[in-house]
């Protein structure tokens, strides 16, 4: 069986040149092989994934759609499995942010596809009415960014700064109604 090996050609007229470079190939893809399947730490991955989720919602939060989308991208690459209903949803919300609806739309009812909890039904209805013009969705709320420990401006303050309005005091500083009595 190696004679043809030690003689310098083989059966297919590869020569020594090419019969090398194949089992060196062969060699790598088993050691790539087993790296993958003995090797990879599950739990590192899942704690990488959950971080550039967090960092994703946090410039999601803070309005920043172009890094969020790069965020909740990585964070797809990192999953575990296929048909992550969560990333779906996000990368849809996050492209209709961007103003690209038509990918929004695809990533938003892969995610109601993959969602077999409902855990997003109400929220892809929601994203997929707004981009066939229902009402719009305000950002998102205070209690979402307090939850993360984010500035975060309160929408109607910059509603009002838009308009060239006065909106009060500024947020930190306002009180309940009891107490400016």
């Amino acid at each position: 069986m190696l004679d043809w090996l030690l003689a310098g050609s083989s059966p297919a007229g590869l020569g020594l040149g090419g019969a090398l470079l194949a089992l060196a190939s062969l060699g790598a893809s088993v050691a790539w092989t087993v790296r993958v399947v003995l090797c990879s730490d599950l739990e590192l991955r899942a704690r990488r994934r959950e971080d550039a989720i967090r960092r994703a919602l946090e410039h999601y939060l803070r309005r920043e759609y172009a890094a969020a989308l790069e965020g909740f991208e990585a964070a797809g690459r990192l999953g575990l499995q296929g048909g992550d209903a969560d990333i779906a949803f996000f990368l849809g919300a996050t492209e209709a942010r961007l103003g690209n609806a038509r990918a929004a739309r695809r990533l938003l009812r892969r995610a109601a596809a993959w969602d077999l909890e409902g855990k997003w039904r109400h929220e892809v209805e929601r994203e997929l009415s707004a981009l066939a013009g229902g009402p719009p969705i305000p950002p998102p709320r205070r209690t979402t960014a307090a939850a993360l420990r984010l500035p975060l401006r309160s929408w109607a303050t910059e509603q009002a700064e838009a308009a060239g309005t006065a909106a009060g005091e500024p947020e930190g500083e306002q009180r309940p109604a009891s107490a400016t009595r």
